[in-house]
């Protein structure tokens, strides 16, 4: 019979070969990587839903292996670079998933003695397979929903702004630092609104008064943060400059990531 550890050698080398796009060559910088661990870490738990439904509780084996302060946020992604964000805690020397992870449970309609199978980077983020009783992948995790549809026309839903089905698509890379996705609005072309996930998810609550636009070339454009009473954040100015020397229309999706000394804009153009 195959052992436990020689079976979970196996999906993992499947599942690598499917989201190795989602890790490039990029890198996190000093000022926004979490701490981290001298090796990536395996590990797998069964789901329980008298226990896990609403926080995972990770083997004290993996939370022995944090040295310093624990990582507010962890970042969930599966093997078709969808991304749910939890909220990390310690409890007593254990450490759990929590706020967020029922979610990710819902999304994924998890049973009872399902397993999940993680890979830890090192940087706050896992990979994670589902296992259902069978053994195997658990058939539609990762899947792409099916599209609502009225009157026999899909509906037509709103840009996320983590940008889910153009990264599972194979457009671009996933970036690995704080980042959204957006387009150019019509009637604000000098203006770049930072979405309130993006502020509250990766706590950006302290960002500088003044920064840069930063074009796939490495030209920087000066731009201020302005906060509105309603809790709306935007980069105003600089944005227009940048569209103008990079040929940027509406069509095109900018993916805006954080980055040391500001923030770094590339593209996916509309006919790509």
């Amino acid at each position: 019979m195959m052992s436990i550890c020689n079976f979970l050698s196996g999906v993992w080398f499947m599942h690598f070969r499917r989201v190795k796009s989602i890790r490039g060559s990029l890198e996190v910088t000093t000022k926004y990587k979490d701490i981290k661990m001298a090796n990536k870490v395996d590990f797998f738990k069964c789901y329980n839903p008298k226990t896990s439904a609403q926080r995972l509780e990770l083997p004290s084996a993996f939370s022995l292996r944090f040295k310093g302060a624990v990582p507010e946020r962890a970042y969930l992604v599966d093997r078709n670079a969808n991304l749910w964000i939890v909220k990390m805690a310690k409890i007593g020397n254990d450490l759990f998933f929590c706020d967020g992870w029922e979610k990710f449970v819902q999304d994924n309609s998890v049973e009872a003695r399902d397993v999940f199978v993680f890979r830890y980077d090192g940087y706050s983020l896992f990979d994670v397979k589902l296992l259902g009783l069978t053994g195997c992948d658990k058939e539609g995790f990762g899947e792409a929903q099916v599209e609502q549809v009225t009157r026999g026309r899909p509906v037509q839903r709103p840009l996320s702004p983590y940008g889910n089905d153009m990264f599972r698509s194979g457009l671009a890379i996933r970036p690995r630092n704080p980042y959204f996705v957006t387009k150019i609005k019509k009637s604000r072309p000098d203006d770049l609104y930072i979405p309130k996930e993006t502020i509250k998810d990766f706590q950006l609550d302290n960002l500088p008064e003044e920064m840069f636009l930063i074009d796939p070339q490495d030209r920087k454009f000066p731009t201020k943060i302005k906060r509105w009473k309603d809790e709306r954040v935007w980069c105003r100015g600089g944005l227009k400059s940048l569209c103008a020397v990079n040929l940027v229309s509406q069509e095109d999706t900018c993916i805006c990531e954080f980055v040391d000394g500001g923030l770094s804009i590339k593209f996916v153009r509309g006919n790509s």
